[in-house]
C-alpha cells in the first residue's frame, strides 16, 4: 500500500518509480526496488527533488545510497549495484545499461538487446531475446530471473513462476533466495494459488525480519486462504509503518469482520486521516457507516474527471464496494462492482489482480469494457 496523498497515484503500486511526481516518489512504497533498499541490498539511493542529498529516504526507511531517482520515477544515475539487482531493477525501470558491472558475460549481449527490445514494445522479440542468453548460460540463476521479470512485466504470470522455480533449482547466492521467493509469491497470488504465495512470502519474511510490518501482500493473500486472524494482525503491524492509506484499514476490516463479525470490524475500524486518494476517504467513511455507495460512486465521478484518472478512480470504487458487499453478504452487488473492477484489471497494477483473482476465485462474470474511459 502506499500514502501517497495524489488522486492520480494508484495504491499498492509494486514500482514505486512509476510514479507520477517527486511527492509521489516520496510516498509510495512497497516496491522491488524500496524493498532491496531496506534489506540492505542496495547500498542506497538518493530520492532526486524529494530529499535532496540525504542518504535517508523515509518513504522506505531506510539507507537506499547508489542510485539516483529522477522526477516522474526513472532512474537517471545507477552507480554501484550488483549485476543480479540491476537486472530486478531494469524490468520496473528503464533499459540502460551503460553502468553494468559485468559485461564480460557472453549471455549479457542477449540481455542488453532483450532489454531495448522491451523498451521499444518489441515484446515478442524481448521474450526470443531473454530465452537466447538462458540457452548460452542455461545454469546462470540471473539470467532465468531476468526471464521470469520479463514474463511478469508482460502478465504472463505461470511463465514467471516457472522461470522463479528455475532460479531456485539452481541454487543461487544465498541472500538472492528470498527476492526471488518474493516474486514467485506475487505470480503465485496473480495465478490464484494464495497457499503457494504466503508460502513464498513466508521465505521472504523470514529471510528479512523487518520486512513483515511492510508486508501488506502477504494480508492480502491471508485474506484469500481464510486465515482472517492472521490477516488483521498483518494489517494491524502495516498500519505501524504506513499510517494514512484507507486501503490497509479496509483490509484489516475485512479480515476482523471474516473472523469476528462486522459490528466488532466497524468498532476497530482504523482511523486514517490524509489520504487523498479520490475516493479512498468516502470509501473509508462507507466503511465505518457514515457513508453510501452511492457517494462513493458519486466522489469517485465528482470534478468532471476523464480518461485514465476517471477509470482509476471509479476502479477503486468498484474493487471497495465489491469487498463492501462481500462483508455484508450481499453477493450480487458483489459480484457486480468486483467484475466491474476485474474487467480494467491489467491496468491498475497489483491491486488490478486481486479484483480479478477475486472474480476467478469466486467464479465471478468479469465483462468486457464498454468503452475506453472518457478523454
Amino acid at each position: 500500500m502506499s500514502r501517497v496523498k495524489l488522486a492520480s497515484v494508484p495504491p499498492m503500486c509494486s514500482v514505486v518509480f512509476r510514479a507520477e511526481t517527486a511527492e509521489a516518489e516520496k510516498n509510495t512504497v512497497h516496491n522491488k526496488a524500496a524493498n532491496m533498499a531496506r534489506r540492505g541490498t542496495l547500498l542506497g539511493a538518493v530520492c532526486h527533488g524529494v530529499y535532496g542529498n540525504e542518504h535517508r529516504c523515509a518513504g522506505c526507511s531506510g539507507l537506499v545510497e547508489g542510485f539516483v531517482v529522477a522526477e516522474g520515477g526513472r532512474v537517471v544515475r545507477i552507480r554501484r549495484m550488483r549485476i543480479w539487482i540491476f537486472l530486478a531493477l531494469m524490468m520496473s525501470l528503464n533499459f540502460n545499461w551503460a553502468q553494468a558491472a559485468d559485461k564480460d558475460g557472453p549471455a549479457l549481449k542477449f540481455v542488453e538487446a532483450a532489454a531495448k527490445a522491451f523498451g521499444e514494445g518489441k515484446t515478442d522479440e524481448a521474450l526470443k531475446l531473454a530465452a537466447k542468453a538462458v540457452e548460452a548460460e542455461p545454469k546462470n540463476p540471473k539470467l532465468h530471473y531476468f526471464k521470469g521479470q520479463l514474463h511478469s512485466k508482460l502478465r504472463q504470470h505461470a511463465k514467471a513462476a516457472a522461470a522463479y522455480t528455475k532460479v531456485l533449482a539452481l541454487k543461487p547466492e544465498k541472500d538472492r533466495v528470498a527476492d526471488t521467493h518474493q516474486e514467485r509469491g506475487e505470480a503465485y497470488f496473480k495465478l490464484g494459488k494464495i497457499k503457494e504465495s504466503i508460502a513464498d512470502f513466508d521465505v521472504f519474511i523470514k529471510a528479512y525480519p523487518r520486512q513483515d510490518p511492510h508486508h501488506w501482500q502477504r494480508g492480502i493473500s491471508y485474506y484469500y486462504a481464510n486465515e482472517f486472524k492472521k490477516g488483521y494482525e498483518q494489517f494491524e503491524r502495516h498500519q505501524t509503518v504506513n499510517r494514512n492509506d484507507v486501503e490497509n484499514a479496509v483490509w484489516h476490516f475485512l479480515c476482523l469482520a471474516r473472523a469476528k463479525g462486522i459490528k466488532e470490524a466497524k468498532a476497530k475500524l482504523i482511523p486514517i486521516v490524509g489520504d487523498g486518494r479520490v475516493p479512498m476517504m468516502e470509501v473509508l467513511a462507507l466503511f465505518g457507516g457514515k457513508s453510501t455507495p452511492a457517494k462513493v460512486l458519486a466522489k469517485a465521478r465528482a470534478g468532471g474527471v476523464k480518461g485514465a484518472r476517471l477509470e482509476r478512480q471509479l476502479f477503486y470504487a468498484h474493487l471497495y464496494l465489491g469487498l463492501w458487499y462481500e462483508a455484508t453478504g450481499e453477493k450480487k452487488l458483489r459480484d457486480q462492482y468486483i467484475g466491474l473492477a476485474a474487467a480494467v484489471a491489467d491496468n491498475h497494477g497489483y491491486m488490478g489482480d486481486v479484483a480479478r483473482v477475486h472474480a476467478e476465485l469466486n467464479k465471478i462474470p468479469i465483462p468486457k469494457p464498454k468503452v475506453k474511459a472518457e478523454k
